[in-house]
């Protein structure tokens, strides 16, 4: 069974084992390595549940409209690094509410926008997640 690495979980290849297969595990990796230059950019007017994708950084553009909208981060565990920033695109009365599947966002269960281009972003410490932009 091949090993990946720590942080980019690239597949190494077997000492011995992977002969003739290198190549194709090479350029996976390199392929991984190279989408990290681009964020991931998600608009969205409705509830929406983040997921974890190789890029460090998700970019969330929330409109709260007139009821307003909650958006799920996925759990910081084990996503150490990961970063998420949230901005509501709307001047609607509707919120934003931003809440981490487990842990918290700066000690706090949730943390909510409300005002247009009000925005937050965020990183997994391991455990929760730590604020590190914000207005």
């Amino acid at each position: 069974m091949p090993t990946l690495t720590a942080i980019i979980p690239l597949q190494k290849p077997i000492v011995g084992n992977d002969v003739n297969n290198w190549g194709d595990q090479l350029n996976a990796g390199l392929d991984k390595i190279d989408s990290l230059g681009a964020l991931n950019v998600i608009t969205t007017s409705t509830n929406l549940t983040a997921v974890i994708t190789v890029s460090a950084l998700t970019v969330i553009g929330a409109a709260g409209g007139a009821t307003g909208i909650t958006i799920t981060l996925p759990t910081p565990i084990g996503n150490r690094g990961k970063a998420f920033a949230v901005v509501k695109t709307d001047s609607a009365v509707g919120t934003v509410t931003v809440t981490p599947a487990t842990g918290l966002i700066a000690s706090l269960a949730s943390y909510v926008l409300v005002n247009l281009n009000q925005n937050m972003s965020a990183v997994s410490d391991g455990t929760n997640y730590i604020i590190y932009s914000n207005n």
